[in-house]
């Protein structure tokens, strides 16, 4: 039998386990869905006092891939909260102008200006300000954000603070190659001491198993689905990352090696046929390249000035946004996206 995920269960044995859904699919939990232990919480009531006492303008939430850094994503943005989030996924390559458009969240709007972008997303922050509530932007995936725009981000939300009404306060998750970007941030507009940084870690031996209870429980299960014997497998070979449970998890509820090596073998299919299409693409290239000239790489849109920002009721002028010139060649590593 095939299966459209490696860490989907068949339909015979969801019957089989007397579950009605998928437990272990590698994807974003709905945020009442979470696994929520010690550390999580800890996680989640520091974010929450730091947001309240209106100190640290940027938290940082470092992890491994796998960890579960975008269902916690999720949850801060989803779940009852004392502040108004805005939430964007990050992805290579993206601008300044893609983040604008996530605090703006109006899908009828067009424009691709990031000066007047940033405008209409400092008119919504203060809005929001407006109404007593800080406005929080939460970003998933932020070290897939490229140097220059991350500067440039904090950049706007020192333009906002610099009028005297608030702060929009920034929520990154990331892998640990986000501090070199920090790193690389002048403390004139962002002290380290405004940091808030937290390190999300892997499951220990003991909340590993109450995760597999709290996610075959929410697909249905009334018992209690792995033994001692599969636990101690599943230990070994996730080392705590739920990532790597699910999908260990998942192989053992299919009951076979055979499916196990199935599945396997469908992935190394997979990778097989993307080999395949990159070389083809990779040779259309390399012949493209020798017919047209060569192209100078856009440069990454920044916004000048941000001024007279109107509403109906008042008029509020944000100065500037007058980034520095990138003068640094940038490189990207190329990481994959991490769900619990």
């Amino acid at each position: 039998m095939l299966f459209t995920s490696p860490n989907e269960i068949s339909l015979e044995n969801l019957a089989k386990h007397k579950l009605v859904r998928q437990p272990f699919l590698n994807e974003p939990v709905l945020h009442k869905d979470l696994f929520i232990n010690n550390a999580i919480s800890m996680v989640v009531n520091g974010i929450s006092n730091t947001i309240n006492r209106n100190e640290n303008e940027l938290c940082i939430i470092k992890g491994e891939k796998g960890v579960g850094k975008s269902s916690l994503a999720s949850y801060l943005h989803h779940n009852e909260k004392p502040y108004t989030s805005f939430f964007f996924k990050a992805q290579r390559r993206v601008n300044l102008a893609l983040i604008l458009k996530a605090i703006i969240n109006d899908d009828d709007f067009q424009s691709d200006d990031t000066q007047h972008l940033a405008k209409q997303a400092a008119i919504e922050i203060f809005h929001v300000l407006k109404d007593n509530t800080q406005p929080v932007l939460i970003i998933d995936d932020a070290h897939l954000l490229r140097d220059s725009t991350l500067l440039t981000l904090i950049r706007f939300t020192t333009a906002i603070k610099q009028q005297g009404v608030g702060k929009l306060k920034l929520i990154l998750l990331a892998e640990k190659s986000i501090e070199k970007t920090i790193e690389k941030i002048p403390e004139h507009h962002i002290d380290s001491s405004e940091i808030y940084t937290v390190l999300l870690r892997p499951l220990s031996n003991t909340e590993i198993k109450e995760y597999l209870n709290h996610k075959t429980n929410k697909a249905g299960a009334s018992a209690e689905l792995f033994n001692s014997k599969k636990i101690e497998r599943i230990v070994t070979d996730s080392s705590g990352i739920p990532s790597l449970i699910n999908s260990t998890a998942a192989n053992i509820l299919n009951g076979s090696k055979n499916k196990f090596w199935l599945n396997k073998n469908v992935q190394f299919g997979g990778y097989v046929a993307a080999a395949i299409i990159f070389i083809g693409l990779a040779y259309l290239y390399s012949i493209s390249e020798t017919n047209t000239p060569a192209e100078t790489e856009p440069q990454h849109e920044i916004p000048q000035t941000v001024s007279e920002l109107e509403n109906t009721e008042s008029m509020v002028a944000v100065n500037t946004i007058t980034p520095e010139t990138e003068t640094e060649t940038e490189t990207e590593t190329e990481t994959e996206t991490e769900t619990e």
